[in-house]
């Protein structure tokens, strides 16, 4: 097939669990045989060309909050269609997938991806989510097969949208890294296991805030926040002004800093007010890591009785949760290697690429895809 993928801020994946996730599934794709073009943003990188044998192209965007899906999704899709001939055309995302319609009249196989019901996320305002709600239309009656990462978001879907069809396909995670060089950790300012992890975007819904409180009232434990800005530099400004000195903000970070933070953290904290498939849950599961985790469905869908939950929003609550947790290292270990052998297991990319292509393909998923 030759697929066109529209959504995503681009490649090579510099940050964001959309742009990972299109960067495995689809490499594999290409590799199967399948032609890939990805849509990229401006804003996100300047690389065009072919990466992992996908082609990569940039659309100009307004680099401002709200905007830039206005502009790069209807150019993503005329170009496509002017360009082509493509057999499918794959959106991700909410405001993306508002254009699900235009190739679809056009006689085009159409899939859409949910990652997250977007509309609910608290940095939008009351026009915004109008809007994203009449893009969560679209994209759940419009293409053949809508996907959602998680059950939790499928579930909210058909909570409105009753009379859809719609597949899981969840996120995937590659086997951890051989171990890092020598004080790869220590150039960071970390001790193993004396520290809790962070790994995400540093915006409201994740709830980073509700760790920083919380290390107020850990005072001996360090924390480490690993993750930056996109159209949120007052709400970091804010985290920053509230963090006590055993919080430090690393940025982005990638490769053996980033596998070495993960294979030495006490615990991965995923404090999310709204999530549709955390790409650090897993990520910490296939190092053996305990997770601390809010209470949202997304959340204990993924982890299960391997997780510890706080509820969701309570940083008190999330510091007890924590402290319970270094009262029983034992307990502790041993969900953490529960969880790795759960992670290897099921959500390895070579099965998420599989999966992908099948529901391309027919608009269902079938229960014995190994």
């Amino acid at each position: 097939m030759k697929i066109a993928v529209i959504g995503p801020y681009g490649l090579p994946a510099l940050y964001g669990g959309i742009e990972r996730h299109s960067e495995e599934i689809y490499s594999r794709l290409v590799e199967s045989g399948h032609q890939v073009t990805l849509y990229s943003r401006s804003s996100y990188s300047k690389f065009s060309g072919i990466h992992r044998g996908i082609r990569v192209i940039r659309i100009p965007v307004i680099h401002a909050k709200g905007w830039e899906s206005v502009f790069y999704a209807p150019m993503a899709t005329l170009h496509a269609l002017a360009t082509g001939p493509y057999d499918v055309f794959h959106y991700h995302s909410l405001p993306s997938s508002s254009y699900a319609w235009l190739p679809r009249i056009f006689g085009k196989r159409v899939a859409s991806t949910v990652h997250s019901v977007d509309w609910k996320h608290p940095r939008w305002g009351r026009l915004a989510q109008s809007l994203l709600r009449v893009s969560e239309t679209v994209a759940v009656t419009f293409p053949h097969v809508t996907i959602a990462v998680s059950e939790a978001v499928r579930d909210d879907l058909l909570s409105r949208h009753p009379t859809r069809s719609i597949v899981v396909i969840p996120n995937g995670v590659e086997p951890p890294a051989e171990p890092e060089p020598p004080n790869v950790l220590a150039a960071m300012g970390f001790e193993p296991g004396n520290y809790l992890l962070y790994v995400g975007r540093l915006v409201s819904e994740k709830g980073p805030h509700l760790l920083i409180e919380a290390a107020g009232q850990l005072p001996n434990i360090s924390v480490a926040m690993v993750g930056g800005s996109r159209y949120s530099d007052k709400y970091i400004e804010g985290l920053k002004a509230i963090a006590g000195p055993n919080v430090k903000f690393l940025g982005f970070r990638y490769k053996d800093e980033l596998s070495s933070l993960y294979r030495h953290a006490m615990a991965v904290v995923v404090p999310s007010l709204e999530e549709g498939f955390s790409l650090s849950v897993i990520e910490a599961m296939s190092y053996g890591k305990p997770v601390i985790a809010s209470d949202i469905p997304a959340l204990r869908e993924r982890l299960g009785s391997r997780g510890f939950y706080f509820r969701r929003g309570d940083s008190a609550d999330l510091v007890a949760t924590t402290q319970a947790l270094i009262k029983e290292p034992a307990m502790a270990a041993r969900r953490g290697a529960e969880g790795q052998a759960i992670a290897l297991r099921d959500y390895g990319w070579d099965r998420i690429a599989r999966m992908t292509l099948e529901a391309l393909q027919t608009g269902t998923i079938s229960t014995t895809t190994p």
